[in-house]
């Protein structure tokens, strides 16, 4: 092999060659020409020019429209294709071979084919790498094959193939490991058979393989539904349904300590009633074991006020000392009655002394505190229900 160089001219090097070259393209791996690719996402130009290059560019951007996803965050998408994950601006995170991703507000895993890694938010170490303070590196996780990840409010729960494993804050118990003491490594949830978490509000929800519905958590005010007093429950429990509901719960919407389960068009409410925002129509300031609303239930949202869509209605209650529920009614509704509404509206959402409506031109209409009108692509803090139909209008339309 000899070596030739000059200070004008590239480097050139002459290779003795022993056996006759073998009747193949030598090209880049295909991790390289994803990266390529993805880089030049949106030139097509350019990927034409790559394409003429090289067959595999081609080939591979075939596969990678295939099984490209996009995974939605408030900071922007992130984008997982062809074993690699790229943010929405920036290179690619650095991993091996990238098999699935899980992203909830800011934090990431990515279960890759050496293991789990997280990266992103882990203010609470929620991330399950060992120690709090955002990642910006993936670190790994120290757990087995991962299918699925639940995040939630500074708490994550990882489903794997011998059962559930949980981190994070677990201030109020609420991972269901039997204690409170933070967890920055998962640690195994003691219940067999959970086939599905939730977690939301210091408050986690589990269902068995046969329906069962669990709880864990802050029961400060009655909120799991366990029917027990007591600041915490500290190991998922199963919630005191009425025996005509067991097995049938849908899905449990749960915030600021009340909770409501829905199955089919039947909904139950438990925990925090201060202002009536239950609709069970009690003055009881606490409701420990879950009781049935007295009207049908397709959906609900809840703060300091909850709305229900009933029946193709939008009904109200809870803390109306703001207004924000109806001008004519007292400061505290416990009885819901109809929201008024200033026209067609196509999604509800609460935030503390205040009632957020989207009408169909897609204005945002704002009722209570600090009332003022948004423009359509100005979405609203909190929670959000979009509602299936536009409800509302019409002569009985009652102006804000």
């Amino acid at each position: 092999m000899s070596l030739t160089s000059d200070c004008d001219r590239p480097v050139s090097i002459t290779v003795d060659i022993p056996t006759p070259i073998p009747n193949r393209v030598f090209t880049l791996v295909l991790s390289t020409i994803t990266a390529i690719l993805h880089r030049v996402d949106t030139d097509f130009s350019t990927k034409r020019s790559l394409f003429a290059l090289c067959k595999k560019f081609a080939m591979a951007q075939t596969e990678l429209d295939q099984d490209k996803r996009v995974i939605p965050a408030a900071d922007g998408p992130m984008i997982l294709s062809g074993g690699r994950v790229y943010p929405s601006s920036g290179p690619s995170v650095r991993l091996p071979p990238v098999l699935d991703l899980w992203g909830h507000c800011g934090s990431w895993w990515a279960m890759t084919t050496r293991g789990l890694y997280g990266f992103g938010e882990n203010e609470v170490g929620a991330l399950g790498v060992g120690m709090p303070g955002f990642v910006e590196k993936p670190r790994r996780v120290n757990i087995g094959a991962v299918l699925d990840v639940v995040g939630g409010d500074g708490s994550t729960f990882f489903r794997t193939t011998d059962g559930w494993w949980a981190c994070g804050s677990n201030h109020w118990a609420e991972l269901g490991l039997g204690h409170n003491r933070p967890a920055e490594r998962p640690e195994r949830v003691p219940y067999p058979g959970v086939a599905r978490v939730q977690t939301e509000s210091s408050v986690t929800f589990g269902w068995t393989g046969d329906g069962t519905l669990l709880a864990a958590g802050n029961n400060n005010d009655g909120q799991t539904g366990v029917g027990r007093p007591g600041m915490l429950v500290d190991r998922l429990t199963p919630v005191a349904l009425p025996d005509d509901v067991k097995g049938r719960v849908d899905r449990v919407v749960s915030c600021d300590g009340a909770t409501f389960i829905l199955c089919d068009d039947q909904c139950l409410a438990c925990g925090n009633n201060l202002y009536g925002q239950l609709g069970l129509g009690l003055t009881d300031e606490k409701v420990r074991r879950p009781a049935a609303l007295p009207f049908p239930v397709d959906d609900v949202v809840v703060n300091d006020v909850t709305v229900f869509l009933s029946d193709g209605r939008l009904l109200a209650c809870g803390d109306n000392r703001s207004r924000q529920i109806s001008w004519s009614s007292g400061g505290t509704v416990r009885v819901p009655v109809s929201l008024d509404l200033p026209g067609p509206v196509t999604a509800v959402g609460l935030s503390v002394y205040r009632v957020r409506l989207r009408l169909t031109d897609g204005t945002w209409v704002t009722r209570g505190a600090y009332a003022r009108r948004h423009t359509p692509t100005e979405r609203p803090s909190g929670t959000v229900m979009e509602l299936p139909n536009p409800v509302g209008g019409g002569a009985g339309c009652v102006a804000i």
